[in-house]
């Protein structure tokens, strides 16, 4: 715990001034790596990018171990890392010394030692610098990026670590070199040109499915919302068409109200002019019913409303107290009695006529409230409307 702080701590006086934009994360992984592999050191030194560019960066260099065909080997290694790291992957490297060169066609190095893993080529959120270095030393175990080039004497590195001495105590023959390279590696050699093409070709396709992947993904969206759209449009549409129609319908209603009101108008002008020169009219024979169901409606009706002044009649008396309160209400049961008979009547009546059951129950439903006082009692001094009465 007190070697995790230590780095940590190192990491801080490195990177001070340095624009680092998640130092935490950044001082967590590098300290993580470092303690599970304690060849590895740190800097602060000047990279350069393919476009020219230079900044000052913090640096991991060192060796990972391997192991290849029983004997354990050193192979340097320098990891930068960029501002925005762990956001973006860090910058891996095989670094041989004087005495080193790169494998040709090796499948995961290019000749400018630049590492190519799974690793760096996925890295997302989730990912960790820990698991890189375990990627490289298994990749590198199966295939060393390095070879001790010939004529040279045994290997001396400018790191001063400690597993260092295993590779010293190893002959040169036990290195990995260009005479001694294993068979596995001289295969891949042989066929590096076709597993170069069908690595890029693998690489291809799986970048071409995870764009088809995503474009599918929003088009499907897209569809789902265009559809959800459209089935709301179809509902509106069915409202309306069902308001159009309805329209339609009522137009029809009121344009053949219009004829009928136009061919009334017609008949009461015709009656006008051929009545209007008469002394005195008969109101019983204006109005006639065309059959014997409709007279009946009318007698039945006219009963009602009869009916309906007399209640009225019978308030107002009660309100100039011309008569009591008993024998108000035995004059309105009676009354009220006859009034039910007169509307049930009018209402067999309507049906008969008619010959549907979806009729009103009352030609008069309301009691008619006449314009002004009764005849009788005009010659009155004053006139008073009908008091409110509570229920008894």
């Amino acid at each position: 715990m007190s070697s995790v702080r230590s780095l940590q701590q190192q990491i801080q006086n490195l990177t001070r001034g340095l624009p680092y934009q998640r130092r935490n994360e950044l001082e967590n992984q590098v300290s993580s790596a470092m303690v599970n592999v304690q060849t590895l050191r740190l800097a602060v030194d000047y990279h350069t990018f393919p476009d020219g560019r230079r900044e000052r960066l913090l640096k991991m260099h060192g060796t990972i171990p391997i192991n290849y065909r029983g004997n354990v080997y050193n192979i340097p290694i320098t990891v930068w890392f960029e501002y925005s790291f762990p956001q973006l992957p860090p910058l891996a490297y095989v670094t041989p010394t004087a005495d080193m060169a790169v494998q040709q066609n090796h499948r995961h190095v290019d000749t400018a030692g630049k590492m190519y893993l799974q690793g760096l080529h996925a890295w997302g959120f989730r990912s960790s610098l820990t698991d890189l270095i375990v990627e490289m030393t298994s990749a590198f175990s199966r295939a060393p990026p390095v070879y001790a080039k010939p004529n040279n004497q045994p290997v001396k590195h400018n790191y001063n670590q400690p597993n260092y001495q295993q590779q010293q105590q190893h002959s040169s023959s036990h290195r990995p070199s260009a005479q001694a390279t294993p068979p596995s590696y001289n295969q891949h050699v042989q066929s590096s040109s076709a597993t170069k093409k069908q690595q890029l070709l693998e690489e291809c396709t799986n970048k071409m499915k995870s764009t088809l992947k995503e474009e599918l993904g929003k088009l499907t969206n897209e569809i789902a919302r265009v559809q959800k759209k459209q089935i709301e449009i179809e509902k509106r549409k069915k409202k309306v068409d069902a308001s159009l129609r309805d329209g339609e319908s009522e137009k029809q209603k009121l344009e053949q109200r219009k004829i009928d009101l136009v061919t009334e108008t017609s008949k009461v002008e015709i009656w006008i002019q051929n009545n209007e020169h008469q002394a005195s009219i008969d109101v019983d024979t204006i109005v006639s019913a065309s059959d014997t169901y409709s007279n009946q409606l009318f007698e039945a009706t006219a009963e009602d409303y009869a009916y309906t002044d007399i209640l009225y009649e019978l308030d107002a008396c009660l309100g100039d107290e011309l008569i009591d309160i008993q024998k108000y209400l035995r004059h309105v049961q009676k009354i009220a009695r006859k009034q039910y008979m007169a509307r049930a009547l009018a209402q067999k009546v309507n049906v008969a006529r008619l010959g549907t059951q979806n009729v009103p129950h009352s030609p008069n439903p309301q009691p008619r409230q006449p314009a002004g006082p009764p005849p009788s009692y005009q010659q009155a001094a004053t006139y008073k409307p009908p008091p409110t009465y509570k229920r008894y």
